[in-house]
């Protein structure tokens, strides 16, 4: 069973004691997000201002115009809130990266829990970063990159695209800083190789876009929940994938068809079980609160994918304006199916600025 919670945007180092006793307060139902009050569009227009200069000054000549990438990045299917028929004449609603989701406005179970047991589970929060397209790998490093830029403004940030500054959707949840750093992350990782339209299914290239964009990462292959604990309780945040379900939470659908990032906040235990605190990239931008159990069992399903078709091959199946990344490794699963087993099954990606100490994994570099 998985449960959704309010959003803390608040670090924890900002905030006061633990409040007294009160009456459990948690978890609301699903919605797409509050809209934006005045003094809130007026500050990310602020935000957009301060860095389109910067980041208009220092582009690559190589980016192209807008259109051009607008194009290459629009997913095959609709964003969420666009509606396709469906069988039997209902609808289908679409996320950003074209994934089928359940209606936003139906509810969910709740999960009553003391706010000062979430508050004091949740070790590394980050703010919400909404992606455009099948992007969920860079927003959630994104996330994690803001979440050390609000502890320390020296700690660097980026946006993933351009588009983050200039939404198709009027919606400026893409960013919550100016960038630090003009490059488009986006950039960075395809120049890199790692990726062809912002997908990342080696959990190694997400680390590896960490460590180009500034930061220290580390990889663990066939990771445990302890790893995932040890990770947090160090005031870490990780990066992990797992198998999105139509609500948005981690289920075991498809064995990897709908592979997705997340960014791991926290865990407590309430009432003998143990929950972790999530959040990803999708419009809802409220904290996710998963089972223990239920996510190993979901970050443990990611068995193959159908993206790439037959890997080594070159070619993309749905897009065919696109080739393979030109580091793309996983190993030929048959029928058109890349294995990610090992490359995304069970791996934890942890991101730290530089000076601080990661606390275990193999360190990756930029290649």
């Amino acid at each position: 069973m998985s449960y959704l919670v309010r959003n803390y945007p608040t670090p924890l180092a900002a905030r006061g004691p633990a409040e007294p006793a009160e009456a459990p307060r948690i978890v609301v139902p699903p919605r797409h997000g509050r809209p934006r009050t005045e003094a809130e569009h007026a500050h990310f227009r602020r935000l957009i201002q301060e860095s389109q200069a910067l980041v208009d000054a220092r582009r690559s000549p190589a980016t192209g115009p807008m259109a051009a990438r607008m194009a290459a990045l629009a997913p095959e299917a609709p964003i969420v809130g666009e509606r396709t028929p469906g069988e039997g004449g209902g609808a289908v609603f679409h996320e950003a990266d074209g994934f089928a989701v359940n209606d936003p406005a139906a509810t969910r179970p709740r999960l009553d829990v003391p706010k000062a047991v979430v508050e004091a589970g949740l070790k590394a929060p980050v703010p919400h970063r909404k992606q455009i397209g099948g992007t969920c790998g860079l927003y959630a490093l994104g996330m994690v990159m803001d979440g050390w830029h609000a502890r320390d403004p020296k700690n660097p940030t980026a946006l993933v695209q351009p588009e983050d500054r200039d939404p198709p959707d009027g919606d400026f949840k893409h960013l919550n800083y100016a960038p630090t750093d003009p490059r488009m992350m986006l950039d960075v990782a395809r120049d890199a190789g790692l990726t062809a339209k912002g997908e990342l299914y080696q959990a190694e290239f997400v680390a590896e876009a960490a460590a180009r964009m500034g930061y220290r990462a580390s990889l663990r292959t066939e990771a445990t929940l302890a790893d995932l604990y040890t990770v947090l309780d160090a005031g870490h945040p990780a990066i992990v994938a797992f198998n999105v379900d139509m609500d948005g939470e981690a289920g075991t659908p498809d064995a990897g068809a709908r592979a997705h990032y997340a960014v791991i906040q926290g865990h407590f235990e309430h009432e003998g079980q143990r929950y972790l605190i999530a959040k990803h990239s999708w419009r809802q931008t409220e904290d996710r609160i998963w089972r223990a159990e239920d996510f190993l069992a979901s970050w443990s399903n990611l068995k193959t994918t159908r993206f790439y078709g037959t890997p080594g091959d070159g070619e993309i199946p749905d897009r065919p304006d696109l080739r393979e990344p030109e580091r793309l490794s996983l190993p030929d699963a048959g029928e058109g199916r890349a294995d990610i087993s090992r490359a995304l099954g069970r791996c934890l990606v942890e991101v730290v600025p530089e000076g601080e100490p990661l606390s275990g994994g193999r360190e990756i570099h930029a290649a």
